[in-house]
């Protein structure tokens, strides 16, 4: 339970990060990139961790945290 805390305030951390990029390339990485790349981070974290990976529950609170913090924070 601690570890999906961990990675939940990585991903905000990330994503308030990847807002700082130059517009050229901000919707790309913001929509495309970057969702993907932290998404199988967190995977790799969980298989490395040995922790059971419920794939529905991680992939539904992933895209549900990612969709609040662009709507909050990079969607202004």
């Amino acid at each position: 339970m601690k570890i999906e805390k961990i990675i939940d305030l990585i991903i905000v951390f990330i994503a308030i990060l990847a807002g700082k990029f130059s517009s050229v390339l901000q919707d790309f990485y913001l929509k495309i990139l970057i969702p993907i790349l932290i998404f199988v981070g967190i995977l790799a974290i969980l298989k490395l961790t040995k922790q059971k990976i419920r794939i529905f529950d991680l992939a539904f609170s992933f895209f549900g945290i990612w969709f609040l913090v662009w709507i909050l924070f990079i969607n202004v």
